[in-house]
């Protein structure tokens, strides 16, 4: 066990505000991105740019919860199956792979064709050589990627209710409200 491992009542209010806020950020930029399913002309234009700027934008809260959990390092849950627990370890970095290379790839998507990327306002030219093989290996790398996370949320929602049903150890509670003695919110 790491270090940087923590029991459940180390989740704090950073951790579970940045937990939502990643998870809200992911989700709205799966489904700017899904938007620009089947649209064509100018209104496809217009969701490609609501979809830079919005993934973009969002990718700093997303950005940021990972290099918090790698910094806090993982929850550790007391009586855990340590194949479960190897589980949990797999999901969580599988999220992060999948979130930074959806990230990268979408950034560096424009600039392989030697696009500009526009977010809102901001004009960021490229500043790599026009390269149409990357691109297509970019635009792979970016569908897979922003799509791999939809499993590993199954497994996440399943595992964290497994936590609230079966084991009933704080775990569920913790991502909600920072856990006091005895796995339960603090009474005010």
């Amino acid at each position: 066990m790491a270090e940087a491992d923590r029991d459940l009542d180390h989740y704090g209010w950073p951790s579970i505000i940045l937990h939502w806020i990643g998870a809200a950020a992911l989700v709205a930029s799966f489904l700017t991105g899904e938007g620009l399913e089947g649209v064509s002309g100018d209104a496809l234009q217009a969701a490609y740019a609501n979809h830079v700027f919005w993934a973009t934008l969002l990718a700093v809260p997303l950005i940021a919860r990972i290099v918090w959990r790698m910094r806090k390092g993982f929850a550790v849950t007391a009586h855990q199956n340590r194949w479960l627990h190897l589980l949990s370890r797999v999901v969580m970095i599988g999220f992060f792979v999948s979130i930074f290379a959806a990230v990268l790839s979408g950034i560096l998507l424009p600039w392989s064709i030697g696009a500009a990327l526009d977010i809102g306002p901001i004009t960021i030219p490229s500043p790599m050589p026009v390269s149409p093989a990357f691109h297509s290996f970019l635009e792979s790398a970016h569908g897979v990627s922003s799509h791999l996370w939809l499993p590993l949320l199954l497994l996440h929602v399943l595992g964290a209710l497994k936590h609230g049903i079966i084991d009933r150890d704080g775990a569920l509670r913790g991502i909600f409200w920072p856990l006091g003695e005895g796995g339960s919110p603090p009474k005010r």
